[in-house]
């Protein structure tokens, strides 16, 4: 899976790849030299919408469960 395939996937289900996924990844991509690069981008990808389905896991809010 390219660097692509992965954001589009993390796009539509909101689950976050694994670091095999992450590593396969940037593999392909040479504007990544390490998979936190990445991962910085899916979480500002899921903290910028609040429709993400990953949003409320990056940026907690009212509909984060205070214990």
């Amino acid at each position: 899976m390219n660097v692509e395939q992965l954001i589009k996937n993390f796009n539509k289900t909101g689950v976050f790849p694994t670091d095999e996924q992450l590593l396969t990844a940037i593999s392909s991509d040479l504007n990544y030299y390490s998979i936190y690069g990445l991962e910085m981008q899916l979480v500002e990808i899921a903290r910028n919408d609040v429709n993400h389905p990953y949003h409320y896991a990056v940026c907690g809010g009212d509909k984060f469960i205070n214990l």
